[in-house]
């Protein structure tokens, strides 16, 4: 009789306690599952960012070619039907090893944890997180906490490049000194460098980037280039220059001009080129 009671009492206690639980709200964080969207090998890029440190919450196409470039170009499709895209984008005074992002929901409030590792480079760096979720309202209030940790380096780094294009202006570059990288830190700086009728150039925003020139002499005909530059550690850095050549033996010059972000007017760019024939 006594074994039946203890069961009895125990299974209301059970019994109470899940009633209990029911009627108390879990306000414990929980973390939100999401996918990165990219925008690698796509002709798009990112634009009308205000690299703020916000969070920018986009629930339709209309929205997100807000902020993209070649919109007429493909880009990965979003089915914001189910699907929600935040986009958060800031700086940082240094280079950037890697990015560790996480979301959570606490109560009614939404939270995005970014905690940024840098490395020693000397170069400021832009960076963008772009994250697919499932539906959000955009009413949401989405806070966004932003971590700097230093991490060992490891170089040589990778330096981020984007072309700059004087096509489509009145301005077209002078001649200058071949087969030496020189780096622009200034508008004063580069109009030495341009001819210009309205002087209607593509503006650089020169606290945060530099632009570097370099011209060649190929042995055929180019066909098209492609760059990639490295940070090898205090003021030294290398820029490669592949020259693609075509079938015709004419000597034809080359030149090159690319945005990377802020590097010292002393910086030290070795410069490498390689001429190849283009298959």
């Amino acid at each position: 009789m006594k074994t039946k009671l203890l069961k009895f009492t125990a299974f209301l206690l059970i019994i109470a306690g899940w009633f209990a639980s029911c009627g108390k709200e879990n306000n414990g964080p929980v973390e939100i599952p999401f996918t990165e969207y990219s925008l690698a090998g796509t002709l798009c890029q990112w634009t009308n960012l205000g690299y703020n440190d916000k969070v920018i919450i986009i629930n339709s196409s209309a929205a997100l070619e807000n902020y993209l470039t070649n919109t007429g170009s493909s880009y990965p499709i979003i089915d914001f039907s189910k699907q929600t895209l935040l986009l958060a984008s800031g700086t940082t005074t240094t280079g950037i090893a890697g990015i560790a992002k996480k979301l959570q929901q606490i109560s009614t409030r939404y939270v995005l944890d970014i905690e940024i590792t840098l490395n020693e480079a000397t170069f400021a760096q832009e960076w963008i997180v772009a994250l697919v979720t499932s539906k959000l309202n955009e009413s949401k209030n989405i806070e966004l906490n932003v971590t700097n940790a230093y991490g060992e380096t490891d170089y040589p780094i990778e330096v981020p490049l984007r072309e700059y294009s004087l096509n489509g202006t009145s301005c077209q570059w002078k001649d200058f000194e071949s087969n030496k990288a020189i780096i622009i830190s200034s508008d004063e700086e580069l109009r030495d460098y341009i001819i210009c009728t309205g002087y209607n150039y593509p503006e650089i925003d020169f606290s945060v980037h530099s632009l570097v020139l370099v011209r060649g002499m190929a042995r055929a005909n180019v066909v098209s280039t492609a760059t990639s530059f490295f940070h090898n550690g205090e003021r030294k850095y290398t820029l490669n220059v592949t020259v693609y050549l075509g079938p015709l033996a004419v000597m034809q010059p080359w030149a090159i001009s690319i945005l990377t972000p802020k590097i010292p007017n002393s910086a030290n760019i070795v410069l490498v080129v390689d001429e190849t024939d283009k298959i």
